[in-house]
């Protein structure tokens, strides 16, 4: 008998050591654990803006009008969706708060669990409008952390740093400025990747360790590219309707980038980045859509547009003139350009269980609340 207790001690012992190494794996020194960090802290551009845009523009801006929020919000959020971005579900995944634009913050208010510094059009190459330029919110970021109220606050280096830019530099170097393939892949994609690269130096210079760089999603399955560039030359769609001449340049774009997450991780000491592959995340549901809950024949239409072969109208946009799907849960695409919240859903989910990272990154077996 003493052998039986000595021996369930021992199982109770091991136990509790187990449980000890858990709880500090998720609530020792944050910045030693992406897995769990002390604040979130966005770059980008529409896919995570959360209001700055309604700043920059007031009364402009497509997401301060109905439709937009819907879904969860009830109500027009700020938010190019129906309701939640990735950003959010990340957010509330992690326990922390859904981020406020850093626009609305005051200069001198002290961080402390996020901020999200994305601005809808933000162009990681240049900008027309200083908001509208990805080193203007690297520029925010060090007044912010140089600031008198956030000297010496730790929490900038236990922050998860998301950096989601270069979409709308493909989007418009592509289907709007109809420049070439080649000339795309030759200047626009070293640029973007020379800008998140440099972002990611300049935050790691003032402390910032733990990192999610986003590539660039499959442009040419959108129905916003696919309205805008010869909609009908059937011969070049893909089995899947999608541009896959498009689509080889984003792809080409995100190898690149991967390998400079790589050479990142290699040259700056400490580091932790994972590569976050939203491309393969809306492949995946484009291939597959009711696995993921979407119709399949409409798995390339907007859910939220004025009409058209992917319901998709450049003059009459969702949020002015526009009819909305009686389902958006159903839809990939909530208007041409953007996705809906079950979409972002999806995605969300797979970077938050390290599917769609690499390296993985669970999250949500340390972090999570339910």
């Amino acid at each position: 008998m003493a052998a039986i207790a000595a021996a369930i001690r021992m199982l109770w012992m091991q136990a509790l050591l187990v449980w000890f190494l858990q709880l500090r794996i998720c609530c020792a020194a944050p910045s030693f654990n992406p897995a769990c960090p002390s604040a979130l802290i966005s770059l980008g551009d529409s896919s995570a803006d959360t209001g700055n845009a309604e700043i920059v523009f007031p009364l402009v801006m497509p997401a301060q009008y109905p439709p937009y929020g819907m879904t969860y919000f009830h109500r027009p959020a700020n938010r190019f969706s129906d309701g939640r971005l990735v950003i959010d579900f990340m957010a509330q995944a992690l326990n922390l708060p859904l981020l406020e634009p850093d626009l609305g913050q005051s200069s001198t208010a002290t961080l402390s669990r996020g901020i999200n510094f994305a601005v809808a059009g933000a162009v990681a190459i240049g900008g027309s409008e200083s908001q509208l330029s990805f080193s203007a919110q690297i520029e925010r970021f060090h007044t912010l952390v140089n600031s008198e109220a956030n000297r010496g606050n730790r929490v900038f280096s236990g922050a998860l740093y998301v950096i989601s830019i270069g979409t709308n530099d493909f989007y418009n170097s592509l289907a709007v400025e109809k420049m070439s393939e080649e000339d795309v892949r030759g200047l626009i994609a070293p640029q973007v990747i020379d800008a998140i690269a440099n972002a990611v130096r300049n935050i790691y210079n003032q402390g910032g360790r733990n990192f999610v760089v986003v590539n660039v999603y499959a442009q040419g399955c959108t129905p916003a590219t696919l309205t805008l560039v010869d909609p009908l030359n059937v011969d070049a769609h893909d089995q899947l309707g999608c541009l896959p001449s498009y689509n080889q340049v984003i792809e080409d774009y995100n190898k690149q980038l991967k390998q400079t997450v790589y050479n990142l991780i290699a040259e700056l000491e400490g580091v932790n980045i994972a590569y976050a592959d939203v491309y393969q995340a809306l492949m995946n549901m484009l291939s597959n859509p009711q696995q993921y809950g979407f119709q399949d024949a409409t798995k390339l239409d907007a859910c939220c547009g004025s009409g058209g072969t992917h319901n998709y109208d450049a003059t009459k946009i969702c949020g002015e003139i526009a009819n909305i799907c009686s389902n958006p849960s159903s839809y990939i695409s909530w208007d041409g350009i953007h996705l809906t919240e079950a979409a972002y859903r999806v995605i969300a989910r797979g970077v938050i269980t390290g599917q769609y990272l690499d390296p993985p990154v669970n999250s949500s077996s340390t972090c999570h609340r339910p």
